[in-house]
C-alpha cells in the first residue's frame, strides 16, 4: 500500500505542475477531474478494495496523468511555434519600416538643405522629430523581438550597477518633472558587478519609467538597493493603484497591456524580464497594501565572464 501511496503522491506533484501551465479550459477540466480522483483515492483508501485495484484504478489514474502530460507537451510545442512565427513577422516588419523611415529621413534632410523661410524650417524640424521618435519605437520593438528569440548575446563587463541605475533616473527627469514625481534611492551596491551595461540600462529604465508613469502625481518612486547572501537586490516601488489580480499572472507577457496600463505597446516589462534572465537573475512583482506595485529584481554576483558560461552550461544540462 505504501508503494501505491508514493505513486499517487508523485501523480499529484505532476498534475500540480501541469496545472500551472494549463492553456485551455478542456485541459483544466481534465486536471481537476484527475486531481479529484486522486484526492478521493488518498482520503478514502478504505473504500478502495482489492477488487477495485485489480480492475485498474491506479492504471487509469496513470493513464490520465500521461494524457495530460502529452497535452502539455503539445501546448508547449504550439506556443514555441507561435512565438517563432511572431518573432519572425515582427522582425521583418520592423526592418521594412526602418528602411522606409531611413528613406524619409534622407528626404527631410535634403528638403531642409533647400528650405529658405523660417516657417518651412520649423515645420521640417517638427517632421524630423517625429521621424526620430518613430525610429526609436521601431528599434525598441526590434530589440524586444531579438531578445525573445534569444538572438542577443550579452557583453559582460565590469560596471558600477548603482551608478547605472542613477543614470537611468537622470534620463527620466523629463517624465518625472512632467508628472511631478521624484525618485528616492536608498541603500548601496558593490562597486564591481559584471553584466551588460547597455542592456541592463534598458531593463532598469523600463522598470523605472513604468513606476513613474503609474505612481500618483506628486508622489515618490522608491528605489531600494542591497546585497544579500551573494545576490544583488533592487526593488522599485510606486504609490499608484497597484496591479489587479487578473493582470498579475500575465504582466510580463509581451504585448500585454492591462486595463490600468498607460499608452505603450506592452513590451517594456517583457524586455526587462528577458534581460534580467539573461543575467541569470529573476524579476517578480507584488502589491503593497495601501501603496502601489513593487518590482523586485534579484541578480547573482558573478565575477568575470567565465562564471556566466559555467551557469549557462549547467542550465543547458538540466
Amino acid at each position: 500500500m505504501l508503494t501505491i501511496v508514493c505513486f499517487i503522491i508523485a501523480c499529484i506533484s505532476t498534475i500540480t505542475a501541469i496545472f500551472f501551465f494549463r492553456k485551455s479550459r478542456k485541459m483544466e477540466d481534465n486536471i481537476r477531474q484527475a486531481e479529484a480522483d486522486i484526492s478521493h483515492f488518498l482520503l478514502y483508501p478504505e473504500k478502495v478494495n482489492k477488487k477495485s485495484l485489480e480492475e485498474g484504478v491506479c492504471f487509469n489514474l496513470l493513464n490520465q496523468v500521461r494524457e495530460l502530460e502529452e497535452q502539455l507537451l503539445h501546448e508547449r510545442y504550439q506556443k514555441k511555434q507561435k512565438e517563432s512565427y511572431t518573432n519572425s513577422f515582427i522582425e521583418n516588419m520592423a526592418h521594412q519600416m526602418k528602411t522606409s523611415v531611413t528613406a524619409l529621413q534622407i528626404r527631410l534632410d535634403l528638403a531642409d538643405f533647400h528650405t529658405k523661410t523660417e516657417e518651412e524650417k520649423a515645420a521640417l524640424k517638427e517632421g524630423q522629430k517625429c521621424v526620430t521618435r518613430l525610429t526609436e519605437e521601431i528599434e525598441r520593438v526590434l530589440k524586444s523581438s531579438q531578445l525573445a528569440a534569444g538572438k542577443v548575446l550579452m557583453d559582460y563587463e565590469e560596471l558600477d550597477l548603482e551608478k547605472l541605475i542613477s543614470a537611468c533616473i537622470e534620463r527620466l527627469e523629463v517624465i518625472a518633472h512632467k508628472r511631478k514625481v521624484s525618485f528616492e534611492m536608498k541603500g548601496e551596491l558593490p562597486k564591481k558587478y559584471f553584466g551588460d551595461g547597455f542592456w541592463l540600462m534598458q531593463a532598469f529604465e523600463n522598470l523605472l519609467k513604468n513606476a513613474a508613469e503609474h505612481t500618483k502625481k506628486g508622489t515618490i518612486v522608491w528605489v531600494n538597493l542591497e546585497e544579500k547572501e551573494g545576490d544583488i537586490k533592487v526593488s522599485i516601488c510606486d504609490e499608484g493603484e497597484g496591479i489587479s489580480p487578473e493582470e498579475m499572472p500575465i504582466l510580463f507577457q509581451r504585448f500585454c497591456r492591462g486595463t490600468s496600463r498607460k499608452a505603450g505597446y506592452g513590451i517594456g516589462l517583457n524586455m526587462a524580464q528577458d534581460i534580467i534572465k539573461s543575467h541569470h537573475g529573476s524579476i517578480s512583482v507584488k502589491n503593497i497594501q495601501g501603496k502601489g506595485a513593487c518590482f523586485l529584481v534579484s541578480l547573482p554576483m558573478l565575477y568575470g565572464t567565465e562564471p556566466y558560461k559555467i551557469v549557462r552550461e549547467n542550465e543547458r544540462k538540466l
